[in-house]
């Protein structure tokens, strides 16, 4: 008897085809050769035993400067470092951080695919309404601006939030072991996106939405509330490792933070840029402040750093492809409203349910993001006057919510192509019809992407071998010794070396040994102090005074790093002034 032929499951098919599209991105924005590297940026696998150390043993991080209390949680990356570390054993250094990028944007895609598979499993229709809103999230324009100028944190909290908000709903709808299990794992695996601890609020509010929400329409409200307050409990427990001193720096190191001169001249300004794209038109059409801005080019002049971007979705066809996005949305938020209006007790279908839940999500970011908005404006600047922390740690409205708005914007638009299967379900060429063309405007729409854009081209870059050299001598060295860095010619922690690399540093990353690094200087009065004082000394041309500065601070090496510009004349860099100074003084030696 003939053995029938082996066919894979048929939720496999979108899984699949999510990863084709991955896999093509990969092909056209991958540079061999090239580390992509620049922004902001965690690179462990300079030194994987350095930086799994500082993981573990993060509170205070003496690798800082002059050493200083965590502002950023250090601690969270342990996982993230894990996985990089493991991939190390089979990819080469400079691709390492390619395939966590890449792998972060899939897993975010998948997780919503099985997440709308779990809610529309009650529903037997088409996958096409679970595989449409999962390429939405993968390749919306929200999306593609954080993936643009890729940070650790921010492409871990784009994996997890579909993935969390399953763990949530499967524990408060059925609560059995496993699912808690399930629940934990996921906590777990996904604290490196709070590196970024801020982004905990938007954690918070997913949890909250589908947690109350479940509460709310429930019969059995006392076990419900049982489940949310495991649900919270879970949450806090395992991400105390790095909460729990995070509110206490941010408490006792709050002032010294909005008080650095970095801050101070920037955050008001980073602000106001977030708020030029904070009118309803904006949001909607998911358009953020990465759009305009600027940066220093390969070719040295300064322009928009997205232009390839800003003219496919300024341009006729892109405003068209955007608009028929947000009106599948749209229809989806008429479905829930409509819902609720006829039915005052329990929604008959998950969808309706899981729709609320949706909804307060995506009033709730564009809250926070919608601060152009009349009314909006008003709160968000008496928010941010009255409580000056809130005003510091969210001064970047954008990046903290924009990836928590579109997951709330995908929901709604899997259940605006529900709606529009239901309603012409009779007419299967009108429903074809849709969402060909709903699929046709999310693929235009991030053509770009396609084409090598989706990471910025100014961070695939070719790191000199010096700078390895550099890591593998210092590691030879005391690991108590401090370095400080120069040209010290600013206090922006902001770089531009001559090889291509634009960005906070990582330099660290690479060295087990302290280092005065601008980058520092925001959480610690010491390491600025440091440089107002080095600064004087250098430019005052005072070799005595630059010993007593070395000698103050416990400085061991100076490193030089000459392929480093100035956006305004490399003459203030003084390089050849310090060579003098250095080569002059009987205590300094090459």
């Amino acid at each position: 008897m003939k053995k029938p032929a082996f066919r894979p499951p048929l939720i496999l098919v979108p899984i699949l085809l999510l990863l084709l599209v991955e896999i093509v991105l990969a092909y056209t924005n991958f540079k061999p050769g090239t580390y992509l590297m620049g922004w902001d940026n965690i690179m462990p696998e300079f030194n994987f035993g350095v930086n799994v150390q500082r993981s573990l043993v993060s509170v205070w991080q003496g690798y800082r400067g002059l050493g200083l209390y965590d502002g950023m949680s250090q601690s969270a990356n342990l996982i993230h470092t894990l996985i990089l570390w493991c991939l190390s054993w089979l990819l080469p250094q400079n691709t390492l951080r390619y395939a966590f990028h890449f792998g972060m944007h899939y897993l975010g895609g998948v997780g919503m695919f099985v997440l709308l598979y779990r809610i529309f499993q009650n529903h037997k229709k088409r996958l096409s309404i679970r595989f449409v809103p999962s390429l939405f999230y993968m390749l919306n324009l929200f999306t593609i601006q954080m993936f643009y100028t890729p940070l650790e944190a921010f492409s871990t909290h784009f994996a997890s939030l579909p993935w969390l908000a399953l763990g949530i709903l499967n524990y408060m709808q059925i609560g059995k072991r496993r699912d808690l299990l399930l629940l934990f794992s996921i906590l777990l695996l996904t604290t490196p996106a709070y590196f970024v601890a801020t982004l905990i609020f938007p954690v918070v509010i997913l949890i909250g939405a589908f947690s109350l929400v479940q509460i709310v329409q429930s019969q059995k409200k006392s076990i419900e509330i049982k489940r949310f307050l495991v649900v919270l409990g879970s949450f806090f427990c395992i991400n105390a490792f790095w909460l729990m001193p995070f509110i206490i720096g941010a408490l006792s190191n709050g002032p010294v933070i909005a008080g650095a001169k970095i801050n101070q001249m920037s955050s008001n300004e980073i602000f106001l840029r977030n708020q030029v794209f904070g009118n309803i038109t904006d949001v909607l059409l998911l358009r953020g402040f990465s759009l305009n801005f600027t940066n220093l080019l390969a070719n040295g002049t300064t322009g928009l750093m997205m232009q390839t971007w800003r003219n496919a979705i300024y341009s006729p066809l892109g405003v068209a492809f955007s608009l028929t996005l947000l009106l599948v949305a749209v229809v989806g938020i008429g479905s829930i409203l409509v819902s609720y209006s006829k039915h005052r007790k329990r929604p008959k279908t998950l969808p309706e349910s899981i729709g609320l839940s949706a909804l307060l999500i995506f009033i709730a970011s564009f809250f926070m993001l919608g601060n152009d908005v009349p009314l909006l404006s008003e709160i968000s600047n008496y928010i941010r006057s009255s409580i000056p922390f809130f005003g510091e740690a969210y001064r970047f409205p954008f990046t903290k919510f924009s990836l928590l708005f579109v997951f709330g914007y995908s929901l709604l638009f899997a259940i605006g192509l529900f709606e529009i299967s239901e309603r012409w379900q009779k007419s299967k060429r009108i429903v074809t019809g849709s969402f060909f063309m709903v699929s046709t405007s999310i693929i235009l729409l991030a053509l770009p992407a396609f084409t090598g854009n989706l990471f910025y081209e100014n961070l695939k870059i070719n790191l000199p071998k010096q700078y390895l050299d550099l890591f593998s001598y210092m590691s030879k060295q005391k690991a108590d010794q401090r370095v400080a860095l120069f040209p010290a010619f600013e206090y922006w922690s902001w770089k531009y070396y001559r090889w291509g690399y634009r960005g906070s540093g990582f330099i660290w990353q690479g060295i087990q040994q302290p280092l005065l690094h601008r980058a520092f200087d925001p959480w610690s009065r010491g390491n600025e102090n440091f440089y107002w004082e080095l600064s004087q000394a250098m430019y005052r041309k005072n070799k005595h005074q630059l010993e007593q500065v070395l000698q103050k601070y416990q400085v061991t090496y100076l490193l030089q790093d000459t392929s480093m510009i100035s956006a305004g004349h490399d003459l203030q860099l003084f390089n050849e002034d310090s060579k003098n100074l250095f080569s002059e003084s009987q205590n300094i030696q090459l």
